[in-house]
Formats: structure tokens, C-alpha cells, sequence
């Protein structure tokens, strides 16, 4: 089974259905998981979405978020990973390298997370990814 990280982005525009993105969303994730794809996120990457979700949308949709990501986690769909002390020294290093983006430490730590999953595609609308070398959906 093929596997997908999934960003911030990915989870807000998702649950957020005043988000922007949020039709974009759900159609990618239709069409990811009708190809088999399995996601991997972290627990940074749930911090960041707690939070954006909390301030944006409201303390119910984000517990229903935990909910629906508890499910997933439980189903196989979705493994969420806790990074490494190894992998927050490689993050703290990949924001350290490009001073000439405006990479979150965030998508740092996703990206090096990536790096050692070997994963080569994200669910995420962010360019920051595609600067990195990553394959974007959608």
C-alpha cells in the first residue's frame, strides 16, 4: 500500500468547511483513498491542527477532529508518528539551511520525517513542499 503524508493543511481544509480549500480537499482525499493510499502525519503536525482548528473553527470541531483521527489511527488508515530526537535534529537543520524561505518549523519537521520514511508524496496545498522535492496532492 502506497503511503501519504499528510500536512496541516491537508486536516484543516478537511474539517473546515468554510476553509477555501475545502472542496479541493475533500476531492484529493476521495481520490487518494480510492487509490489505495494509507497516511502517515505526526504529532506535530496534530499540534499545529489542534491549534488552527480551535482558533478558526471551534473547540467542538476539533475534538471531533481528534475523534475522527483516533478512528483512523485505529482503522490502519492513518499511522501518527512522534518524531525522533534524530529527526527534530534534522528538522532544526533543514530550517536552518533554507534562511531564504519561509518554512514553519513545522513543515521542517514533516519534511525530515518524510526523509526517513522514505515518502515521496504529501497531501498538501503548501509549495514549500514542492521546494523541497516532494510530490504535492492535489
Amino acid at each position: 500500500m502506497s503511503q501519504v503524508f499528510v500536512d496541516t493543511w491537508a486536516w484543516v481544509a478537511l474539517v473546515d468547511k468554510k476553509d477555501s480549500d475545502h472542496e479541493k480537499a475533500k476531492a484529493a482525499n476521495k481520490k487518494l483513498l480510492d487509490q489505495g493510499y494509507s497516511f502517515v502525519t505526526t504529532n506535530f503536525v496534530f499540534s499545529e491542527t489542534v491549534t488552527i482548528l480551535r482558533y478558526r473553527v471551534s473547540h467542538a470541531a476539533t475534538i471531533k477532529y481528534r475523534q475522527m483521527l483516533n478512528e483512523m489511527v485505529s482503522g490502519g488508515l492513518v499511522k501518527l508518528t512522534r518524531l525522533t530526537e534524530a529527526q527534530e535534529k534534522e528538522a532544526w537543520q533543514i530550517f536552518e539551511k533554507y534562511s531564504d524561505q519561509d518554512f514553519s518549523y513545522v513543515d521542517c519537521t514533516s519534511c525530515a520525517v518524510m526523509r526517513s520514511l522514505s515518502l515521496q508524496e504529501v497531501f498538501t496545498n503548501d509549495h514549500h513542499f514542492r521546494i523541497l522535492g516532494f510530490i504535492t496532492h492535489p
